[in-house]
């Protein structure tokens, strides 16, 4: 497949930048958050990470989040362009970085990707690529947390019927990839696996309750400004364990290295309910 996102060979002075950096106060855990317009906080603008920043420090863990979402990017594309400094995204408004290339400067990446897939790649190619974001990640010695495809609704659904069945395959193949309870191939020089799933339908379902709090734009794909934060709230509530023992870790590297439980890898993984 041929990528729309245009390789840059510097930085677009017309063009706004989709890296957005939320600093804390003093030294602490290096986050990078990446996909597409979710991340991004499309159409708002308010990218979730700003939230999940917060209610982290809040919660007692100093981070430091660098958010860069690129608006109607694919896994597939986010690929093709793993180890570019310079790229426009897929709608030609604003600039960002391959994944790779800002990956280098962070302690963790957390990934959310696969939702423009839908529309014509069936759940196991989904898998596919999202995996090979988080192993290029992890063959660069970063770990990854994976962030599944979130929920979506109202019109969008009446287009394409079939996405929520290609959602529940992609979000079950990357779960058990995981948490390790199936035996999926992966490159032998880089057998490890993200340190967490997150069921993001269940953290933010597109149900009555969430349109009712008006969480959801119209489109039934994106959050409103208010979802956004929501949903990095939630998000902080699940991960601070995990977040803030990593912090321990990179702040004082004589403790031995990071490890999840098993509750903590189970936590919050539910089946879909659409």
């Amino acid at each position: 497949m041929v990528t729309v996102m245009r390789v840059l060979t510097e930085v677009p002075r017309d063009k706004g930048s989709a890296i957005v950096r939320f600093p804390c106060d003093g030294p602490g855990l290096q986050v990078l958050i990446y996909g597409d317009s979710l991340t991004a906080g499309a159409p708002s603008m308010k990218p979730f990470g700003e939230e999940f920043s917060k209610s982290l420090a809040e919660f007692g863990c100093r981070v430091e989040v660098i958010a860069c979402g690129l608006c109607a990017a694919t896994a597939h594309e986010m690929i093709q362009v793993f180890e570019e400094p310079f790229v426009l995204d897929s709608l030609q408004c604003r600039w960002g970085s391959g994944l790779g290339h800002l990956a280098k400067e962070a302690d963790v990446v957390l990934i959310m990707a696969g939702t423009n897939d839908l529309c014509f790649a069936d759940g196991k190619q989904i898998f596919d690529a999202t995996r090979g974001l988080h192993a290029a990640c992890h063959s660069l010695g970063v770990p990854t947390v994976a962030l599944g495809i979130p929920d979506s609704g109202g019109r969008c659904l009446k287009r394409w019927s079939a996405l929520p069945a290609q959602r529940r395959e992609a979000n079950s193949l990357l779960a058990s990839w995981t948490r390790g309870s199936v035996d999926i191939s992966v490159d032998v020089t880089c057998p490890r696996r993200p340190l967490r799933f997150i069921n993001t339908v269940a953290l933010m379902p597109f149900g009555p309750q969430s349109r009712l709090k008006k969480y959801w734009e119209s489109d039934g794909v994106h959050f409103t400004e208010t979802g956004s934060k929501v949903f990095g709230f939630r998000l902080a509530q699940l991960l601070a364990p995990l977040m803030c023992r990593t912090a321990t870790k990179v702040l004082n590297p004589r403790i031995g290295p990071v490890s999840v439980t098993a509750a903590e890898r189970n936590m919050f993984y539910v089946s879909e309910r659409i």
